[in-house]
């Protein structure tokens, strides 16, 4: 990831955004360059605390990723892991998408409040209006939040 980030800031990007609710690397870029590394797992988790309540984390592990958990402290109720679900390749099916409206739905009923997509594969799938809708509760999305932080570390960056 160091490498990718010392890459994109020599080729002048303002940020680096890396898009994956793990945050792989995302310390170790962060000291090896200059300008804002923002990680899409803990920019979900963040918004996640703005939003509220008690938080549901999805996502195609069976425990949230540690930027994720750790942020979320007392508020994480429950992490869903899509049945038979593993990688995004599976995610990205019509079986993947059943599983993961089947969990996100299981994650509602046993007490969270919003939801917290914790795979950008499932922002490929656009998921989180379905969700949204048919969960009644707000849903996060990785890679929307790790962008709504890129946008505010570049206008940071642009004010230096």
């Amino acid at each position: 990831m160091c490498a990718a980030a010392e890459h994109l800031a020599a080729a002048g990007a303002d940020v680096v955004l890396i898009s994956c609710a793990a945050d792989p690397g995302l310390a170790e870029a962060r000291a090896a360059v200059a300008v804002p590394v923002v990680g899409a797992g803990s920019s979900a988790a963040a918004l996640a605390l703005a939003v509220g309540g008690r938080i549901g984390v999805l996502g195609i592990e069976d425990e949230a990723p540690e930027s994720v958990r750790s942020m979320l402290g007392d508020r994480l109720v429950g992490v869903a892991r899509p049945a038979g679900v593993h990688t995004t390749i599976e995610l990205c099916t019509p079986r993947g998408r059943d599983a993961a409206m089947a969990a996100a739905r299981r994650i509602v009923a046993d007490g969270a409040q919003t939801v917290l997509f914790a795979c950008t594969g499932l922002t490929t799938l656009g998921l989180a209006a379905t969700v949204r809708s048919e969960c009644g509760v707000p849903v996060v999305d990785p890679v929307l939040a790790a962008g709504h932080m890129a946008i505010a570390a570049g206008a940071r960056q642009e004010n230096r």
